[in-house]
């Protein structure tokens, strides 16, 4: 594993203090994009045809409590805490794309938000599904961006969990988060977000960071990844278990989407 150099300020300034992140080994195997103005359709596009992808945001913090803002006709609803960038993953290829929108850090690489719009929501109005970890965190990002909605999630049928898929399929395990279940499911070890800022810093928002830097992409297309081959790995064992019971007699449980 090697270790890459990042650089960081408070201020969003990429000239500042240094820090160390540890790659990790299995990353080496798949494709990770940073997402620019001219490759976002296509990398979209590449999530439509799959069928099914992994979805993940990058916002400035946890609170997805949603607010009014904005008077009479410009007058909308939108969440506390806001998207910093969009985290996606392709069934069945080994590749993750990160969309930044709103980095403070290199925001010379940020993907303008009007031109993001468009793709995205031809990928959530499409056919593919998404598959979110948590997704009712992120989908209140999606439905309450400040404007109109980046996706209406409302049809189950559209969108899957791999926090709820791990759940149905033992609802006595108690740590359920993304980082834990990939090591344990998948073998993959995630990079945590206090990786990529200096030590002692308290305000680890996304935002600060250049998104162009070692670690960024890798840390947001991590997420996408793994929630997605978690799916695969997870959901048939979560919709139908079967074997015997301590009675003796086969069992199962069912849960139906349809």
């Amino acid at each position: 594993m090697s270790l890459s150099s990042m650089s960081f300020t408070e201020g969003g300034d990429s000239s500042g203090s240094r820090i160390d992140w540890e790659s990790k080994a299995w990353m080496k195997e798949y494709e990770m994009i940073l997402a620019t103005e001219e490759n976002i359709s296509e990398l979209i596009d590449e999530c439509i045809e799959a069928g099914k992808y992994g979805l993940d945001l990058e916002t400035t913090g946890l609170d997805a409590r949603v607010f009014p803002v904005g008077v009479g006709e410009n007058a909308t609803r939108r969440t506390k805490d806001v998207i910093v960038g969009v985290c996606l993953s392709p069934a069945g290829i080994k590749k993750g794309v990160y969309i930044p929108l709103r980095h403070k850090g290199g925001e010379e690489n940020n993907v303008r938000y009007s031109v993001f719009v468009e793709p995205f929501r031809r990928l959530s109005n499409s056919d593919s599904i998404a598959v979110f970890h948590n997704g009712k965190f992120d989908q209140e990002f999606l439905e309450f961006p400040g404007g109109e909605p980046l996706g209406q999630y409302d049809d189950h049928r559209t969108w899957e969990d791999t926090y709820l898929l791990a759940y149905l399929r033992n609802p006595k395990q108690k740590a359920l988060g993304l980082k834990r279940l990939a090591k344990e499911e998948l073998g993959k070890e995630m990079i945590e977000l206090s990786e990529l800022f200096p030590a002692g810093v308290k305000n680890l928002d996304f935002s600060l960071l250049d998104p162009s830097a070692e670690g960024v992409v890798e840390y947001a297309c991590s997420d996408a990844i793994c929630t997605i081959e978690l799916e695969e790995k997870i959901k048939d064992q979560a919709i139908t278990l079967k074997g015997k019971g301590p009675n003796k007699k086969n069992h199962s449980q069912a849960v139906i989407y349809a």
